[in-house]
């Protein structure tokens, strides 16, 4: 089978939920410069807007799949404009990133479970391991969005300036 070296913007990344002897679980793809190329059960280890290399191979059906891990290469980025002077986001190392990776990790259950508790988030209980992976899905979508948000948290406003909070909390009591 040919198989081609693959570098350049990872665009999209797309789940979709395959049957196994184990269950459902979600199969990963990524987008890059246009084509896209399956990694399997593999949650690749790079974002969307990342610049990545990889090893590509196709398979039997004419597809594309990764051969091996996806690389994130560090690319020189222009900081936005009101970071600090260590160059914003491309200026912090993997160890950051391992740091805020791992506090959201602590933090996304707890969010879970917060929302479990509060009934505003329930799983089957019939289906004791489609709930199981269901929460790890969940937990582990929270985490990467938790990253994101502790490494440019100018990117994460959720309420534009200029607009007014409607979103109604109810009623709150004193104790």
């Amino acid at each position: 089978m040919a198989t081609q070296q693959v570098k350049g913007n990872l665009e999209r990344i797309n789940s979709i939920m395959r049957k196994t002897k184990f269950g459902e679980k979600p199969a990963y793809s990524v987008q890059v410069n246009g084509e896209w190329y399956g990694n399997g059960f593999q949650r690749p280890g790079a974002r969307e807007g990342s610049v990545v290399q990889f090893t590509a191979r196709q398979n039997a059906r004419g597809y594309w799949d990764i051969d091996g891990e996806i690389e994130v290469l560090k690319a020189e980025q222009p900081a936005s404009s009101g970071s600090s002077n260590t160059g914003g986001t491309a200026a912090l190392s993997n160890r950051d990133k391992s740091i805020t990776l791992q506090t959201a990790y602590k933090v996304a259950p707890m969010i879970v479970d917060t929302m479990v508790k509060a009934e505003v988030l329930s799983f089957p209980k019939t289906k004791k391991e489609a709930s199981q992976d269901a929460i790890m899905e969940l937990t582990q979508r929270i985490a990467y969005e938790l990253q994101a948000q502790f490494l440019e948290p100018d990117k994460f406003n959720p309420i534009p300036e200029g607009v007014e909070d409607e979103r109604e909390y109810g009623e709150f009591e004193d104790e």
